[in-house]
């Protein structure tokens, strides 16, 4: 039993994308895409059993993915795998035994409607529906965002949504919308139902690089900046000033996430290699506080367990306790 240890995995190159795969009741498992320059790229899923990890597959990419996400909920054979980069690509991942073989199930692109005159379109991330399952949102460094059923295999609505490009978006897990955040410093929140119409949250005026809804409380929402130390909650119910800021060290974050089992509780991964557990009913410092010596690029709270967070490191996937 791996429960309350700290689990390490060593990648063979740079990585940067990382989802926790595990379903209830069964041994650490997550996702994490390489992210490398030159060269081919991939996704692969590692488990530890006993402590012990091993391989159980690998999906093969030529762009790194930008983001990497399971079908949420799901329980069913085979599973399936989302990530972005230049499209977004879906996989099913049929089981052999202890490994999996990826199948295509899909590879979708938008035409911009309208001639930007900017940069070839990246695909910046994604988020997926927790309540529809054929429903993900995709932002772009285009500046668009775009709506997607993919179990038809089509865009349901693709829209301008910033004035540069859309660094990430997040889904609400009680109504239809997502928010957006980009470069041009913004918050902006959408609803799917009507995609003409859209509220800028928060604006900055510093580049905005990750976003956060809060799974089970539907007016916070978690942003932090490329330029600005800490993460800043926003409670959408008063826009008209951030609701806190969480700042400890003066490091800059890269990464955020929400508890999954409680609506008051995050998780912060900075540059400067600190991982920092939050309470905003006690937003004066972190409830917990941990140096892994590598600037953390990504954090992952386990939906299946929440006494699990993943992190993301230059060459190293790390699995952690918590107690929130």
């Amino acid at each position: 039993d791996s429960a309350g240890r700290v689990l390490s995995h060593t990648t063979r190159s740079r990585c940067f994308a990382v989802a926790w795969a595990s379903r209830a009741g069964q041994d650490a498992s997550v996702a994490v895409g390489s992210c490398n320059d030159v060269g081919a790229n991939n996704i692969e899923v590692v488990k530890w059993v006993g402590g012990v990890v091993g391989s159980c597959g690998v999906v093969p990419l030529k762009l790194p993915a930008t983001r990497i996400g399971f079908l949420p909920g799901e329980a069913t054979v085979p599973s399936m795998i989302a990530a972005t980069n230049d499209k977004l690509r879906l996989w099913y991942l049929d089981q052999k035994g202890s490994q999996f073989a990826p199948r295509l199930a899909a590879e979708l692109e938008t035409k911009a409607e309208v001639p930007l005159g900017r940069v070839a379109r990246l695909m910046s991330s994604f988020d997926w529906s927790p309540h529809d399952s054929s429903r993900i949102v995709t932002g772009s460094t285009d500046s668009t965002v775009a709506v997607w059923d993919v179990e038809a295999g089509g865009v349901l609505g693709n829209l301008l949504a910033h004035d540069s490009a859309v660094t990430d978006v997040s889904m609400s897990s009680f109504v239809d919308q997502f928010a957006t955040v980009g470069n041009d410093g913004t918050l902006r929140a959408f609803d799917c139902r009507d995609l003409r119409r859209s509220s800028i949250v928060l604006d900055t005026g510093r580049p905005l690089v990750r976003v956060a809804w809060n799974p089970l409380e539907t007016t916070l929402v978690l942003v932090c900046s490329a330029v600005t130390p800490g993460c800043t909650v926003v409670d959408l119910r008063n826009t008209t000033a951030p609701l806190m800021q969480l700042d400890d060290r003066g490091g800059l974050v890269n990464a955020v996430a929400w508890a999954p089992q409680s609506a008051g509780h995050l998780v912060c991964g900075g540059n400067d290699g600190q991982v920092a557990l939050w309470d905003v009913a006690q937003p004066s410092a972190p409830i917990m506080e941990l140096d892994v010596d590598y600037e953390v690029q990504q954090v992952a709270w386990s939906p299946w367990d929440p006494s699990r967070i993943a992190l993301g490191m230059t060459q190293e996937v790390r699995v952690i306790p918590v107690d929130s």
